[in-house]
């Protein structure tokens, strides 16, 4: 059975690209399947926001680095070796996005059927779901973090309660 750290290791391990490929379908997926822009009236502003400014490139930041955000701190070599940190990925995201965006842009107006919303949604969309899902793939190939040394050494020579004595020879009253 596990541990209640291993479980919560194990939650965030993928959470953050569960609720990336999360958010994208709930935000392109009306505008794709149906052609509507205007699914969810007054929230298709901040979640439109999350998908044009920030979703595109967490998902490319995440499959180039795929550790967790917040594994660079607990790295057993120091925080410089394990990748970005939560600000660098969120900065080199919003930029990324910022790059992406206009590409895809750029990209349908050379085609017969134009800048449109569905078709820049979806191509949003599929660059997401291809981003979380090579980030997966690279964060199921990477070895587990080595275990945490215990000084168990320096706690045997403790005493062990009132009596003093301690170890395993000790013996009770």
């Amino acid at each position: 059975m596990r541990s209640a750290r291993g479980w919560v290791t194990a939650v965030a391990t993928w959470l953050d690209l569960v609720v990336t490929a999360g958010v994208a379908l709930l935000a392109a997926g009306p505008a794709v399947v149906s052609g509507s822009t205007t699914a969810f009236g007054p929230a298709d502003v901040p979640i439109g926001f999350a998908l044009v400014f920030l979703l595109p490139g967490y998902a490319v930041v995440a499959a180039f680095h795929p550790t967790r955000c917040f594994e660079a701190a607990d790295a057993p070599d120091g925080p410089r070796h394990a990748g970005p940190s939560a600000l660098e990925r969120l900065v080199v995201a919003i930029g990324l996005s910022v790059m992406i965006v206009p590409l895809v842009g750029v990209a349908w107006n050379f085609t017969p059927q134009g800048i449109a919303a569905p078709q820049v949604l979806g191509s949003l969309l599929g660059i997401v779901l291809l981003g979380v899902a090579v980030a997966a793939y690279r964060r199921v190939l990477r070895p587990p973090p080595p275990p945490v040394p215990l000084p168990l050494g320096r706690a045997s020579r403790l005493p062990s309660g009132p009596g003093g004595g301690g170890g395993r020879g000790a013996s009770r009253p």
